[in-house]
């Protein structure tokens, strides 16, 4: 964050042809009910926030966006995950889009949710009906599965 503004940068991904790096302002647009809200407009000054962000930041990528589009994801309103665990069932939300630039902190985070330091204990918890093996989980030397 510079100077209060929320910026977040990833390599180019599918809608930029894989090129460059996506530099975008994170909760830029509006507030929206539903999706059927979205204009898929990018103003002029939500450009120049970026622009400026990486001329002045970001010394050696090209500032003027070769492409541009918006992203439109959840999250709630403290902009944290929602990761719990509730009678032997790990819930996960990481909210869309938002929880993608984490995958694999949440990857860990959800591994240690749902299988503590003892793997059996925590396959152990998941209620037979939410098993993929139906309540009798294999036990093999290094592990369970």
């Amino acid at each position: 964050m510079g100077d209060g503004l929320p910026v977040y940068a990833l390599p180019g991904g599918r809608d930029a042809g894989h090129r460059g790096q996506k530099v975008a302002r994170f909760n830029a647009g509006r507030p929206l009910r539903d999706a059927s809200g979205q204009d898929l407009r990018i103003t002029e000054a939500q450009r120049r926030d970026v622009v400026d962000f990486v001329r002045e930041r970001l010394p050696g990528l090209v500032p003027e966006p070769y492409a541009e589009t918006t992203c439109l994801f959840t999250n709630t309103p403290g902009e944290d995950f929602v990761l719990d665990r509730w009678d032997g069932v790990v819930v996960a939300s990481p909210c869309s889009g938002h929880g993608g630039k984490f995958a694999p902190l949440l990857g860990e985070l959800l591994r240690d949710l749902t299988l503590p330091e003892d793997p059996a204990a925590g396959l152990d918890a998941v209620p037979g009906r939410f098993q993929p093996w139906h309540g009798t989980p294999v036990r093999r030397e290094g592990g369970v599965s």
